[in-house]
């Protein structure tokens, strides 16, 4: 619950805000009060100045305050109203000045009785705030009646230019009256000009004849601005308590007067800070202590793993010793395996390939076909044409040669076949086995093909080829067709 210092003509009163409503309260709670104000001695002050800007704008409207009340602490710059230029905007060269002489008065009330002073208005300015509302007419008579008398606001171009407090009185005709009366000392003062222009008034509250009384004196009532609009007040009074709650703008109580409830908002921001900085730390340490503790238990879990695998070693050493066999020969074996059979060519399909190559000639004849794993000396035991020996160099490692065959063929021609046919058909030979994926010819007969017929005595002669098949990942063997044979008949042209 929040509680009001209203401070009037007929003295201080203290108001508290519960469900129910506003009550009365006999005296100050222990937390915050706010103050408002409803005296004679409200005033405003329109000031004409040069265009200033930061610190000597600010030292210049600090003066003038100081001429135009000087002996009350509670005064104010108000803010304008922003229209205009840019620069007028800016750094206006209309300022408008606040000030409540009755010093004596609010010290009194203040002084009474010990509180925390949140913050000091005057009806006079809440009043001008509601008029400055854009939906407003831009000169608008404020008047509100009450128990310590009648408040009148005057604003031209949404800007207070006169307020006064005339004698309490709840008769619609003398309420008017009033308001007449100000008008006349406007316009003698010739702060309007005297015409037969209609003025708008908004009535905070409402009196019996009120509108044929406003009627008659050429004033027009108005609708209050939002949210009063479509939700009045039971009590205009009480409506101003509730935006004194609010904090709004014009605040004039010194900051002397108001230390322990700034003291106590800044303890309140500061404490917040630090419990959102404490707690951000705490997150961040939080954050850490989980990934160090998953990191030990991953830890403890490794090292779990790894006593189990050494006692399942420990289990498995009798097993090796039971059948003779030590790790170090296994992991021997399984490499043996993975370098050597897993990796060795498909016999099956190396004679299928080195079939379709000799099969095209009917006038050929296999007469011997070695196969073996490259390793040692080679199959052929000779060099063709310079060419290295088939045999294992001391930097080549096992892997290097794994899957690497070495094949010695020799074939017979039928003595009735012609010396060029056969030439013919041992460069064909020769030509399909190159083909062949993987291939290397080591000894070749095509080369000395000329020489064999030169020397032909027309008997039937053997010829050798000597050549290493390599491995292969996924591959397929080219059906080879021999030069010089019929690709359709597999035959010698």
């Amino acid at each position: 619950m929040k509680t009001l210092l209203h401070i009037g003509p007929l003295g201080s009163q203290y108001w508290q805000r519960n469900k129910a409503g506003w009550e009365v309260r006999a005296s100050a709670p222990v937390g915050p009060v706010w103050a408002l104000t409803d005296l004679a001695e409200e005033g405003f002050t329109q000031l004409q100045m040069p265009r200033l800007f930061g610190r000597d704008r600010r030292d210049y409207i600090r003066r003038q305050l100081v001429s135009r009340f000087p002996d009350t602490p509670f005064r104010l710059a108000l803010p304008d109203v922003n229209r205009g230029s840019f620069w007028e905007r800016l750094a206006p060269t209309r300022q408008l000045l606040l000030g409540v002489d009755a010093v004596d008065s609010i010290q009194a009330a203040l002084g009474a009785q010990p509180m925390t002073l949140a913050g000091l208005w005057s009806t006079s300015m809440l009043l001008a705030l509601i008029g400055r509302h854009p939906t407003m007419p831009s000169e608008l008579f404020i008047v509100m009646p009450g128990k310590c008398g009648l408040r009148i606001v005057f604003l031209r171009d949404h800007r207070p230019v006169l307020t006064r407090l005339a004698p309490a009185t709840q008769n619609a005709t003398e309420q008017v009256a009033e308001v007449v009366r100000t008008l006349r000392h406007l316009e003698n003062t010739r702060e309007v000009v005297r015409s037969a222009r209609r003025y708008a008034v908004l009535f905070l509250g409402d009196s019996i004849g009120l509108a044929a009384a406003l009627g008659t004196q050429g004033l027009d009532r108005v609708a209050p601005p939002p949210p009063w609009r479509n939700a009045l007040p039971t009590d205009w009074p009480f409506g101003l308590f509730d935006l004194t709650l609010k904090s709004p703008p014009g605040q004039l109580a010194p900051l002397e007067y108001r230390s322990a409830y700034v003291g106590q908002r800044l303890n309140r921001a500061t404490g917040a800070a630090a419990a959102l900085i404490l707690g951000v730390t705490g997150w961040a340490v939080s954050h850490e202590l989980q990934g160090s503790a998953d990191a030990f238990n991953e830890r403890v879990q490794v090292q779990a793993q790894i006593q189990q695998l050494d006692t399942e070693l420990a289990q498995a050493g009798p097993v090796d010793m039971r059948w003779s066999v030590t790790p170090q020969l296994v992991r021997l074996t399984l490499d043996l395996d993975q370098q050597e059979v897993a990796t060795a060519r498909n016999i099956a399909t190396d004679m299928k390939a080195i079939s379709e190559v000799v099969g095209g000639s009917p006038a050929v004849r296999v007469s011997r076909l070695d196969w073996r794993v490259r390793s040692g000396s080679g199959a052929c035991g000779v060099a063709f044409l310079g060419s290295a020996q088939p045999q294992t160099n001391p930097g080549e490692t096992v892997s290097e040669t794994a899957g690497v065959v070495e094949i010695r063929l020799e074939l017979a021609f039928d003595e009735t076949i012609a010396a060029p046919a056969r030439t013919h058909t041992v460069a064909g030979i020769s030509e399909g086995l190159s083909r062949l994926p993987g291939v290397e010819l080591l000894l070749d007969p095509a080369f000395e093909s000329a020489r064999n017929l030169l020397s032909s005595d027309g008997t039937m002669q053997a010829t050798q080829w000597c050549f290493t098949l390599g491995h292969v990942d996924n591959a397929q063997p080219e059906r080879a067709t021999p030069r010089g044979m019929d690709p359709t008949t597999r035959g010698p042209p």
